[in-house]
């Protein structure tokens, strides 16, 4: 076990850290900063130079921070998908003065992730039950007959071969 080692006996500044070795787990697991050779080189550098200036002490822990903390990246902010820029599309083909609020938008739209989810594991079933590799046209409309009711299910393959008809056409 590693004791902790204080700066402050021999520079006079209360700055606590925990020794290790490389290899070694740091005895506090709660502890961010890596305690390599680089950083305890860093420590005592920045010791030595408050202890020679005359610092406070207030002054001293800021420029060990300085020195010791890494410079921020500017974090990108992670894209959410979402079905929303299709569903107002439609709607405004549909209805072009109808408008929608952002809580009917989530609702339709944690709907529609529901609803792919479970056409998706039902397909991926059927495949499975089938011997086949690959979820196919007829997959999809083997598993909207299964899971939705009949006059549903009639509308929603029509509109779903005309769709990929428009799509292989133009392609």
């Amino acid at each position: 076990m590693h004791q902790p080692l204080s700066i402050q006996k021999e520079y006079g500044l209360p700055i606590h850290f925990r020794g290790c070795d490389y290899g070694r787990r740091v005895e506090n697991p709660g502890q961010s900063l890596h305690t390599g050779l680089n950083e305890v080189g860093i420590f005592l550098w920045a010791a030595r130079a408050a202890a020679k200036s005359s610092v406070p002490h207030k002054a001293s822990k800021q420029l060990l921070n300085k020195v010791t903390k890494k410079p921020s990246r500017k974090r990108r902010k992670s894209r959410k998908q979402s079905y929303s820029t299709y569903m107002y599309r439609a709607l405004s083909q549909v209805h072009p003065f109808t408008r929608i609020s952002s809580k009917a938008m989530s609702v339709m739209n944690s709907f529609v992730v529901d609803i792919f989810r479970r056409i998706t594991s039902q397909a991926s079933h059927l495949i499975h039950y089938n011997k086949h590799h690959v979820i196919s046209a007829r997959e999809i409309q083997s598993t909207i007959h299964l899971m939705l009711p009949w006059e549903l299910a009639k509308h929603i393959v029509s509109e779903g071969t005309k769709a990929l008809t428009k799509y292989t056409n133009s392609v």
